[in-house]
């Protein structure tokens, strides 16, 4: 069954291009290069905008449970960081994982 990966993201509106620009550029590609995830998808949550900051989510599909844990176990802890190094305090984040039932 597949996994859909979701981190969301509170981010500083005062680095938000340039946060946007950097994932689409280097992390999402550093993701996609680890070989676990088949596709992915990059939303800004609509009216969002706050006085925290702006909400992002970014979803990665793997093809089955045993995959993403080998990304958890082989790869997310460096990509963690470096996004934590670039951004550290800018932002807020949370992960869900989940079974993917259904999709078209």
């Amino acid at each position: 069954m597949k996994i859909l990966y979701n981190v969301t993201i509170v981010m500083d509106q005062k680095v938000e291009q340039e946060w946007v620009r950097w994932m689409i550029e280097e992390h999402i590609p550093d993701v996609l290069n680890t070989g676990k995830f088949l596709s992915h998808s990059l939303q800004k949550v609509i009216g969002s905008e706050n006085e925290t900051g702006v909400t992002y989510a970014v979803q990665y599909i793997a093809p089955d449970s045993h995959t993403f844990d080998k990304y958890q176990q082989e790869d997310a802890e460096r990509l963690q960081k470096l996004h934590q190094q670039k951004y550290d305090g800018q932002y807020a984040a949370f992960r869900t994982i989940m079974h993917i039932v259904d999709h078209s």
